[in-house]
């Protein structure tokens, strides 16, 4: 049984804010389980709220990141230092030219 977004349990808002306090695994961990979390860390408004407490979680677990300015913005919004931390993140470490286009 698929659940759509607009069918989800609980409000985007609320899972936007508990998907704020997932680690980068995790969140890339639970997009994969099925269609629901992976549309729903495909919408613009949830990831929107789940960056604000995690800017890690919308770079690796959003794949549109490095097509879509706008999610570039959010992420860069809410962390000035972002550039400088990318290189922290596993993912990034493997290839700089990647960290840097993001």
């Amino acid at each position: 049984m698929t659940i759509s977004i607009t069918e989800a349990p609980l409000p985007i808002h609320i899972l936007g804010e508990v998907a704020s306090h997932l680690t980068p695994e995790e969140a890339c961990a639970l997009k994969s389980t099925g269609h629901f979390f992976y549309d729903l860390f495909s919408n613009k408004a949830f990831m929107h709220l789940a960056v604000k407490g995690n800017w890690q979680l919308l770079i690796l677990a959003s794949p549109e990141l490095k097509q879509d300015r706008i999610l570039k913005a959010i992420v860069f919004q809410y962390n000035p230092h972002t550039s400088e931390l990318l290189f922290d993140i596993s993912f990034f470490q493997k290839d700089k030219d990647s960290a840097l286009a993001a």
